[in-house]
């Protein structure tokens, strides 16, 4: 079944952001984890802003994370989903620029200069994450709007879209950058030795992103709608309609 998403920096991306990427896949590929890391295509790398995924085999678009979360039927207004965005675009962020002192607001527990970058085990995704901020580029302020949070609580109280995250007050941009594909039956040691360079890529990477920030636009230009078939958005099963487009014409009808 096909399923919805509101994405941001879908397919081409800004210089900055593009040459970010690349740069940490280069260093992936000094480390032993080269041999089972498998990058996403960089068009394929995104944001998600919040998903619009519906119940499975119902005749209205439900939202799942309602029914799922708190067991409730919620049909998703798309039209207050994008009147809602206008209201809050352009939004700024930052991927990096934390030094590992900055303590100005955590991420699932963790400061920003670790939660930036991470070797997820557990999933076997290399993650990348940026937060919103407001205010001139040279007097951040990360923590007292919390922008992306307060939008996705918006879309969850008016529109009733509940971000998959809703219960953590989620305010990550957060990206996936590849997987990593271990053979089965790795022994122990094996396993210890990928473990140790994943700590290490993380150092490495996390100090990279301190002295490289990338400033991110959100905007009509650069958030798109897109209709998938696998969560990770491979470009050859998905549809992606610009947000720039959506704004003045709605959303395709049939979705």
């Amino acid at each position: 079944m096909k399923q919805l998403t509101l994405a941001a920096f879908y397919g081409s991306k800004p210089p900055i952001l593009s040459e970010l990427i690349e740069s940490m896949n280069a260093e992936v590929e000094n480390t032993a984890l080269a041999g089972f890391f498998t990058p996403y295509p960089i068009r394929q790398i995104h944001a998600t802003l919040t998903g619009l995924e519906k119940i499975t085999g119902a005749s209205e678009n439900y939202n799942a994370n309602y029914w799922n979360r708190a067991g409730e039927r919620r049909v998703m207004d798309f039209s207050c989903l994008l009147e809602t965005l206008s209201e809050s675009l352009p939004m700024q962020a930052r991927i990096g620029g934390f030094s590992e002192s900055y303590d100005g607001f955590r991420s699932l527990g963790e400061i920003p200069y670790r939660r930036a970058f991470s070797v997820d085990w557990n999933s076997g995704k290399l993650n990348l994450i940026g937060w919103p901020f407001a205010g001139p580029f040279d007097d951040f302020d990360f923590s007292r709007q919390r922008l992306l949070w307060a939008l996705r609580s918006r879309w969850a109280s008016r529109c009733h879209i509940r971000h998959k995250y809703h219960e953590q007050q989620d305010n990550d941009l957060y990206m996936v950058l590849g997987s990593l594909n271990l053979p089965a039956g790795l022994d122990q040691a094996a396993l210890d030795a990928l473990q140790k360079e994943g700590r290490k890529l993380e150092w490495i990477i996390r100090d990279f992103l301190h002295h490289n920030p990338a400033n991110l636009s959100l905007s009509p230009d650069t958030l798109f709608l897109v209709q998938y078939e696998e969560e990770a958005l491979p470009p050859f099963s998905s549809t992606a309609w610009p947000v720039s487009e959506l704004l003045d014409k709605g959303f395709p009808p049939g979705l």
